[in-house]
């Protein structure tokens, strides 16, 4: 809720929840890639995102799915230092950064948000 940009050790201590839900998470058996998702879904598909900076196919495929829908339920929200985005604009929004997500779970939102999936 804060309503100013996050300093370093701000932002270091937000993104250290990755690190607490793969150590939490590592210790049940989901019978399938439950910690790796998760781990995964702040990654980036440019290799800008974190944990571990992974590129593209490096990022387990159904964490590229969660993170556009992630970024564009948080974008459709308000914050404490904005108002949230219309759907329309949340899209328009993603798709400036489109190089970041995977094409075929942005282009799949796009058509859901249009009504046409």
């Amino acid at each position: 809720s804060k309503p100013t940009p996050l300093t370093d050790a701000e932002r270091a201590q937000l993104e250290g929840h990755v690190a607490a839900a793969e150590k939490i998470l590592t210790q049940f058996d989901f019978g399938g890639p439950v910690p790796e998702v998760v781990t995964h879904i702040y990654e980036r598909a440019d290799g800008s995102g974190y944990p571990k900076r992974l590129k593209g196919a490096r990022i387990h495929p159904l964490a590229r799915v969660l993170a556009v829908c992630d970024v564009y339920c948080a974008l459709t929200e308000p914050r404490a230092y904005r108002d949230r985005l219309a759907p329309e604009a949340a899209i328009a929004a993603l798709l400036a950064e489109a190089h970041r997500f995977d094409a075929r779970a942005l282009k799949a939102l796009e058509q859901v948000v249009a009504g046409r999936l």
